[in-house]
């Protein structure tokens, strides 16, 4: 009877080494892949960092964008004014309607009517720079 409880205890404690084995097997394959996944996040987490310093320098750039395009806006209404004076002096304006219709000085619309003169043949110098 002695025998046959030594070969149980035995038989026990082979199965406890065989289980403790495969549950260590189990944690270290566990432990590997945490390490991994700790791997692939922090690889992750500065991809994401540098893609929002990217998103931001674009965001930035953007807004520069968007400023020269209301700075540009902003001068279109004077180059209307001067097309508008060209037409003026081209349909026979005088100088003083060119001034008061166009908000322009009087040299400003002096000028438009020499280089309109100049350009309309007179002195064959500057045709169809205007306009």
């Amino acid at each position: 009877m002695e025998i046959v409880l030594i070969v149980i205890i035995i038989v026990l404690a082979v199965i406890g080494l065989l289980s403790m084995y495969y549950l260590n097997k189990k944690v270290e394959h566990k432990s590997a892949l945490i390490k991994s996944l700790q791997k692939e996040i922090s690889q992750v987490s500065e991809s994401t960092a540098v893609n929002q310093n990217k998103v931001q320098t674009l965001y930035n750039q953007m807004r520069q964008i968007e400023g020269r395009i209301d700075q540009l806006s902003l001068k279109e209404p004077s180059q209307q004014m001067y097309r508008h004076a060209v037409k003026l002096v081209k349909s026979g304006a005088c100088i003083n309607d060119v001034v008061e219709s166009c908000g322009l000085s009087r040299g400003e619309a002096e000028l438009i009517m020499l280089l309109n003169k100049m350009g309309s043949g007179e002195t064959g110098v500057w045709k169809n720079d205007i306009g």
